[in-house]
């Protein structure tokens, strides 16, 4: 990514990803010597339920599940090196 940049002259550029991929996204272009303008996704599609439920959706397990990867993602890349 960084070469590809660097050949078009573009010291910045926009990230798109999900609010719970951002912050790792952010820093692994950082870490790289990049200058990222963050720019989310919507966290809500159109086949979440709205409100609040007694029993749990399986979407909202998978947003959670999502998230929690990402945290240990985060850090994975931070023990590596990566950050």
């Amino acid at each position: 990514m960084k070469a590809i940049l660097q050949a078009r002259h573009a010291e910045h550029f926009v990230l798109v990803t999900s609010p719970t991929h951002m912050k790792r996204a952010v820093a692994v272009f950082r870490a790289a010597g990049l200058a990222p303008y963050p720019s989310v996704t919507r966290v809500r599609s159109e086949g979440l339920p709205d409100g609040w439920a007694l029993l749990p959706y399986e979407s909202y397990l998978r947003l959670s599940s999502d998230a929690i990867y990402d945290y240990l993602a985060l850090g994975y890349y931070w023990v590596r090196g990566r950050l």
